[in-house]
């Protein structure tokens, strides 16, 4: 279970007076890029991130993985599937105060791949499996299990530098699932990916979500409705609707999930 609080997140920021002169201070202001949002995501449904470039959708994901911290307001996490479920033997998590065990429950897909080129697709994820504390017994099984769950396996003796944009993201995948974290969380995973390939992504976080908690943030309208998910649209940092489709389709009046992201973003693309 994941749960964003009245989450807001600002930058230093600074102005082309600053930069070029000495006077640097007196341009530094601070961006507020995302401000008091608030959500809950659980496992059983996939919660999917839309809205334009610029949004703060990669903002609020990168505070879910721990890449950087609330300014105001928490995000926490959990390994419970539901808040109902949260308990002593699985409690929460704030990502700003306790960042190890709130990581330990991530598994993290960025939008542009970190991974190692000259090693091989078992070997990475042998070694993510080592460092992610999976035991040393179960880390053959567990390696087995993910090529076949993420369809890796006939790619599993070849290089990373040699495969293509498509295996590249299933093992990104693939790296994020291997220790079975409670929840999961993606950056634009489909930017770039074939037809199939996103076919095959889709039906692979639509698995996950059924006992995991998926987070995932995308530009793709269709996908994000063939995923039936909970669906929080963002515009200038803030929700401005949220729900399943349906529900934000009736309460925009709308007759699509495109007609109602155009209608409360003002024609922005997601």
């Amino acid at each position: 279970m994941i749960e964003l609080r009245d989450f807001s997140k600002s930058y230093a920021a600074a102005g082309i007076r600053g930069l070029f002169s000495s006077d640097y201070r007196t341009a530094a202001r601070n961006v507020l890029a995302v401000r008091t949002v608030s959500f809950t995501a659980e496992a059983g449904r996939p919660t999917v991130l839309l809205g334009p470039n610029g949004a703060g959708k990669t903002t609020i994901i990168r505070a879910i993985a721990g890449l950087h911290y609330a300014s105001a307001g928490s995000v926490v996490v959990s390994a419970a599937p539901r808040v109902s479920l949260v308990s002593p033997s699985a409690p929460l998590f704030d990502v700003c105060r306790a960042p190890k065990a709130a990581r330990a429950m991530i598994g993290f897909v960025p939008e542009r791949p970190i991974l190692y080129d000259d090693m091989t697709v078992s070997e990475l994820l042998l070694t993510v499996a080592q460092f992610r504390g999976v035991t040393a017994a179960a880390v053959p099984d567990t390696v087995r299990c993910t090529l076949t769950q993420t369809a890796l396996s006939a790619v599993q003796d070849k290089k990373i530098k040699t495969l293509s944009k498509g295996y590249v993201q299933r093992l990104m995948l693939a790296q994020a699932v291997v220790a079975t974290p409670p929840n999961i969380v993606l950056d634009e995973p489909t930017n770039g990916l074939d037809p199939a390939e996103i076919s095959r992504l889709r039906q692979l976080v639509s698995t996950l979500s059924k006992t995991q908690t998926v987070v995932l943030s995308t530009h793709v309208l269709s996908e994000a409705a063939a995923l039936d998910p909970n669906i929080v649209i963002v515009l200038n940092g803030t929700i401005v609707a949220q729900g399943r489709s349906d529900d934000i389709i009736a309460r925009t009046q709308t007759a699509t999930l495109e007609d109602a992201y155009l209608a409360l973003t003002g024609g922005g693309y997601a």
